[in-house]
């Protein structure tokens, strides 16, 4: 479509600039190294299906909401949305106006909420029984590079 400028002006014939955008150059993205679609193939995996023994174990640790899991992907878009918006400290969303509490947490997910809390170890931890059970986990695979394939194929079937 053609416009002309106002008649005060000269009566050059402008075409308006249309700037070709990529969706991905307007949408920021997170990129993981793991998307859901690892866990949903290993619960759900018909080749190899869980045992009755390991659908127990899931069931009994309180993670038994995980099998009924459908989620494949989540779009890239989205996890950045809500990584940028996401305050830890206050633990809320759009600066207070949208509070995620624990129980919000259970209700979506089905996560276990409980009195017992989980103390996550960095990588520069020193604590000797970390360290143990870090080095008898790595000792099964033989070497540092562990992929969830290989964890995958460690698991007992039975």
């Amino acid at each position: 479509m053609k416009r002309s400028t106002p008649a005060s002006s000269t009566s050059e014939v402008c075409e308006p600039t249309k700037k070709k955008r990529n969706y991905k150059e307007r949408l920021p993205v997170l990129r993981t190294r793991m998307s859901p679609a690892g866990l949903y193939h290993f619960l759900h995996n018909e080749d190899s299906p869980l045992s009755e023994k390991q659908i127990q174990a899931i069931q009994e640790m309180g993670f038994g909401s995980l099998l009924l899991l459908q989620i494949k992907k989540v779009p890239g878009s989205l996890a950045y949305w809500l990584v940028s918006n996401y305050d830890p400290i206050k633990g809320c969303l759009l600066d207070g106006k949208l509070p995620i509490l624990e129980e919000d947490i259970y209700l979506s997910l089905g996560l276990p909420m409980g009195p017992n809390v989980v103390i996550e170890a960095s990588n520069g931890d020193k604590c000797p029984t970390y360290l143990s059970v870090l080095e008898k986990f790595k000792s099964q695979f033989g070497n540092d590079s562990i992929d969830v394939k290989d964890i995958l194929a460690k698991l007992p079937t039975q």
